[in-house]
């Protein structure tokens, strides 16, 4: 349960990707993120993303329109 609860941020990222953006727009959001600097991704694939590093990994010019992100993360999504 301990590691599911740290998890969630990568498991948030990962609905974004593949249920907010469109097949053919995925793209962006992976050349999003790895335009961040190399410390946050060596720390995104090591798991210990800082509260800060999460930030940084959603935050900037979205990728993908805000409203398809939140409508793959919120409660109320039919997605969830």
């Amino acid at each position: 349960m301990r590691r599911w609860r740290e998890q969630r941020v990568f498991r948030l990222l990962n609905r974004m990707l593949f249920l907010g953006a469109a097949p053919a727009d995925r793209y962006r959001v992976l050349q999003h993120f790895y335009r961040l600097p190399e410390p946050v991704i060596e720390r995104f694939y090591a798991g210990r993303l800082t509260l800060a590093d999460t930030g940084r990994v959603l935050t900037g010019t979205p990728p993908i329109p805000v409203r398809h992100a939140l409508r793959c993360v919120l409660p109320s999504s039919s997605h969830l």
